[in-house]
């Protein structure tokens, strides 16, 4: 996915009001849609993830595919500090 996509889609994601909706657009099960929804769902609900969301995430930070790309490290580092701070 080009930068520019990227870029197009966090805009699309923060102007949409139902986040429903905008997730809708998404191809399910995607990595975009995994991404942006463990994302959303940190902004949302921080360690309180919902049951699903807070299993995909563990299983997901248990392998080591987040090393490779850096939109995926942007969500272990995000769980580290919320961890941090209800420290």
């Amino acid at each position: 996915m080009a930068t520019s996509d990227k870029i197009s889609l966090k805009e699309r994601y923060i102007l949409e009001e139902n986040k429903h909706n905008f997730f809708n657009t998404l191809v399910k099960n995607s990595d975009t849609y995994f991404v942006m929804k463990l994302n959303d769902h940190l902004n949302r609900y921080g360690l309180n993830l919902p049951e699903e969301s807070k299993k995909e995430l563990e299983g997901y930070l248990r392998s080591d595919v987040y090393k490779n790309d850096p939109e995926k490290r942007k969500l272990a580092f995000k769980q580290l500090l919320l961890k941090l701070s209800a420290a």
